[in-house]
């Protein structure tokens, strides 16, 4: 479930950039592709790791960034 929010997150970031993008907007695009990339790969890890997503959502514990 929570893989699935981040990717879905991700997809509408990246719908958000296409528009930004064809008004010309381009400083904002580089922001929102980064946002992007950041949803997609904690889907993907999400995704491989059920323990950690479990421990995630419902014990609302973060890991630290390595």
């Amino acid at each position: 479930m929570a893989a699935g929010a981040c990717m879905a997150q991700a997809c509408e970031q990246l719908e958000a950039a296409t528009v930004m993008l064809s008004y010309g907007f381009y400083g904002v695009v580089r922001n929102i592709l980064r946002s992007v990339y950041e949803s997609a790969g904690l889907g993907r890890t999400l995704a491989k790791d059920v323990d950690m997503a479990d421990k995630w959502l419902r014990k609302n514990h973060w890991w630290p960034d390595r």
